[in-house]
């Protein structure tokens, strides 16, 4: 079961899933196929570094370093997509799914990487948060759409930025494919060779997956490390974290219902695995100026029509925050509601939606520190001609 629809539950009240409709009201079969993405146009990026887009917003003590950033972000959205009577998102403008995207994830989230990257964010067409109820044969029909549509746009990146070194990002439903994907690049020198690190929080990442799915790539345990993968699920302190619900993972080639096992946790201030850190570590958290319409939570996930949000900048980030620390798996950070920052909805102590805005300040930091030391055990070769002359 996804993340994101667990925290759904108690906002929805004492209802079954059915009565409360968060599955889809159709198999997959009688669902539309939309038309793919062609990654060769602008239109079917939420992000790109030549563009003006909302990956470009900084807050104001920051600066968007895209035109002479030395490696590339190659970021996997979340869900936006909530419809029930249909499994994949149509890719295209005007709809509540790309607003929610464009206005709220991308700024929230690919964001925190223009100090270091140039952005690159496909759409793609993602499985609806219903079908994580459905039939698993509909599931593996459905994601492996989303999936196909990703490693194409992947192929796109790849082409687009040479020998760059990269990372890859992404949040829940994008961390799912991002864990595939990663297969990819773990059995490609080529691919590993560019890779600088992987920040995939907001789903279960079973430590099994280390030796097993990738020979080569380690779990992220010191803040410069190379070549690793930082994964972490964000709970308040006292949270129940529900660890016996089933998840979908990709294993061979195929979607599949796992029970949650001991997972990896990063801790996304000290950047240690299983580690912990202290309020005053904490670099910090962020938050939208959004000119437009504050909907709440419900509203977003039922909408049918864009709701007019209207993101126009970040907030500066709020540090010393939080506490934070590694149990079973799982991050905890503090009460946000001891506090002042204006946390979004989070469900009874579950901070999903906040993997990536409660560490913006962490990450950028944390990233630009990968990329300088990826570049720094890189060294550009010295022209031959550039030889000084002798005298």
């Amino acid at each position: 079961m996804n993340r994101a629809i667990l925290m759904l539950l108690p906002l929805l009240g004492a209802c079954s899933l059915e009565k409360c409709m968060l599955g889809t009201s159709i198999p997959y079969a009688d669902s539309v196929l939309p038309p793919a993405p062609d990654y060769s146009t602008d239109a079917a990026w939420a992000a790109l570094p030549e563009r003006v887009d909302k990956a470009d917003l900084t807050p104001p003590s920051l600066v968007d370093h895209q035109a002479d950033a030395p490696a590339d972000v190659f970021f996997i959205h979340p869900t936006t997509f909530f419809a029930t009577d249909q499994w994949l998102e149509p890719v295209g403008p005007g709809t509540a799914s790309t607003e929610l995207l464009e206005e709220v994830v991308i700024p929230k989230g690919a964001a925190l990487f223009n100090g270091c990257c140039r952005i690159y964010a496909p759409r793609y067409r993602h499985m609806t948060i219903g079908g994580y109820f459905g039939e698993l044969e509909d599931s593996q029909e459905a994601l492996s759409v989303g999936y196909g549509d990703l490693e194409r746009a992947f192929d796109a990146f790849v082409a687009r930025t040479g020998d760059r070194p990269f990372v890859l990002a992404s949040q829940s439903q994008g961390s799912l494919h991002a864990m595939r994907l990663l297969e990819r690049i773990d059995a490609d020198p080529a691919l590993r060779e560019r890779f600088v690190a992987a920040y995939i929080p907001g789903a279960v990442h079973p430590e099994s997956r280390f030796g097993t799915a990738y020979t080569h790539l380690k779990p992220c345990d010191s803040p410069e490390q190379l070549g690793c993968v930082a994964s972490w699920d964000t709970y308040r302190d006292g949270a129940s974290t529900r660890g016996t619900e089933t998840l979908l993972y990709w294993q061979d080639g195929k979607i599949t219902k796992l029970k949650p096992e001991t997972a990896q946790c990063t801790n996304p201030v000290s950047w240690r695995d299983d580690g912990s850190a202290t309020k005053a570590e904490h670099l910090g958290a962020i938050n939208l100026v959004n000119g437009g319409r504050e909907p709440a939570f419900l509203e977003v996930i039922r909408a049918t029509e864009p709701l007019g949000f209207n993101t126009t900048g970040l907030k500066d980030p709020v540090p010393n925050l939080v506490d934070t620390h590694c149990e079973g798996g799982f991050l905890f950070a503090s009460d946000l509601s001891t506090t002042s920052y204006p946390a979004s909805e989070t469900g009874p102590g579950d901070y999903h939606l906040m993997d990536f805005e409660l560490f913006a300040a962490d990450i950028r930091v944390n990233a630009t520190l990968r990329v300088s030391t990826w570049l720094a055990a890189h060294p550009a070769p010295v022209p031959e001609d550039s030889e000084a002359a002798t005298p």
